[in-house]
């Protein structure tokens, strides 16, 4: 063989042997060695990061068989964050122990398998490789010693329009919580609810035993109960954690009483006597009201005429006029003039809170001998009978005097004629 054709020989070998021992890839010839990954931590906590064990064994007897610059990762699957951890070399016939920081949702099924990708670069075979190994979890809701407490105010909402919302988040640790993300959702199964210009919560901390507040506003048009779900991640000492809550809201409709035909009888009131004032009321909210009751606020002067100190309405429903009527005294004591008198309606929502509104009314008083009219308090109240009987008696009293006047100066005329003869 000539020197020039062993020249060429060697320069193949060159190039060819690189590429035999330097591919990537998986390769058929030769196999990794199967190596077994069980995870020694069977059960997760929803709404933290579980610290997983999880061990690699590999089997094999040859000492080529290393795995080297080995990684486990998951994906984010069910509630599942992605995780990653380095494991490094696993020799042959030997277990390598890992912990994995696992982070599992508060929705979380109660029973999932997890792929774990393994990476490793085979030693004996110069390549890289990537398997996979299933591992099942119990996922369960721990015990929470959370430090991170939230809430919702006001827990009541006006139908029909833009409410403000407070979202409180509270440290109640002794550590700051860090990289707070929160973000709200009404219940899938609501509708006429949407938040008005809603952005994610985002708290760059929150210092141990203190509370940050973040407005929020909502328009409501929907059913009287729903729920606002509330979820939030943040940083505990480097270990992320999930706190997760649902708060009930209440919904009552907008209550707007609206008075009308407002009117005093008679119109100009004299002292001393009764009168009544009237006035229809209309709900033109978006709910009804119940146990509606009516009752003036008197000023000095003025009485309830009998033993009825109010109006019981009742129920009054959306756009039903209903009419309300209260009688009333003037003292004999009052001057003349204009009075304020307010009426003040109660009533209950529809959730039987209690509220109430004001109608004023303008009484005019006049002076007794003047031209005002309205019937007196005593005749009114039942003394006629007595009072007839008293005029009665008088009367037949002056009768009386007036015909003992006339018959007066005739009996002395015959006294002093002496008795007569028969």
């Amino acid at each position: 063989m000539s020197t020039k054709t062993m020249m060429y020989i060697i320069l193949a070998a060159s190039v060819v042997a690189p590429m035999a021992f330097a591919q990537t890839g998986t390769a058929s010839n030769p196999i990794p060695p199967q190596f077994y990954l069980n995870a020694t931590t069977t059960t997760l906590c929803r709404g933290t990061t579980n610290y997983v064990q999880l061990a690699i064994t590999n089997p094999s007897k040859n000492i080529m068989d290393q795995l080297q610059s080995v990684e486990l990762s998951i994906g984010k699957m069910d509630g599942l964050y992605p995780a990653l951890v380095y494991a490094g070399t696993v020799n042959a016939s030997t277990t390598l122990n890992v912990t994995m920081p696992v982070f599992a949702g508060v929705n979380t099924s109660s029973f999932i398998t997890v792929p774990v990708s393994v990476n490793f670069y085979y030693f004996a075979a110069l390549y890289t490789d990537s398997e996979e190994r299933n591992v099942t979890f119990d996922v369960v809701s721990c015990p929470s010693s959370l430090p991170l407490e939230m809430n919702v105010s006001p827990g009541s909402l006006v139908t029909g329009q833009i409410n403000n919302l407070t979202f409180g988040f509270t440290n109640t640790g002794n550590t700051t919580l860090t990289n707070v993300s929160a973000k709200a959702a009404i219940s899938s199964s609501q509708s006429g609810m949407e938040f008005v210009g809603y952005e994610p919560i985002v708290i760059d901390a929150i210092a141990p035993h203190s509370t940050v507040y973040v407005p929020e506003r909502m328009y409501e048009n929907g059913s009287q109960i729903f729920y606002i779900n509330v979820s939030a991640t943040f940083i505990n000492q480097s270990r992320l954690e999930q706190a997760a809550d649902s708060f009930s809201m209440l919904s009552g409709g907008t209550i707007d009483m609206i008075p009308s035909s407002i009117s005093v009888t008679p119109s100009t009131v004299s002292p001393g006597s009764i009168f009544s004032i009237a006035f229809t009321v209309t709900d033109t909210g978006t709910s009804s009201v119940s146990n509606a009751n009516a009752a003036a606020i008197l000023p000095a002067g003025f009485g309830y005429y009998g033993v009825t100190t109010s109006d019981y309405i009742g129920s009054i429903g959306i756009e039903s006029p209903t009419a309300v009527s209260l009688a009333l005294m003037a003292n004999s004591s009052v001057r003349p003039g204009t009075y304020n008198i307010p009426v003040k309606l109660s009533y209950q929502g529809n959730f039987r809170q209690n509220m109430s509104s004001m109608v004023n009314v303008s009484v005019t008083v006049g002076s007794s001998s003047g031209s005002a009219s309205g019937l007196p308090v005593s005749g009114a109240q039942g003394g006629g009978s007595s009072g007839s009987t008293a005029i009665y008696i008088m009367a037949v009293v002056f009768v009386i005097a007036v015909a003992a006047i006339f018959a007066y100066p005739r009996f002395m005329n015959r006294k002093a004629q002496g008795p007569r003869r028969t």
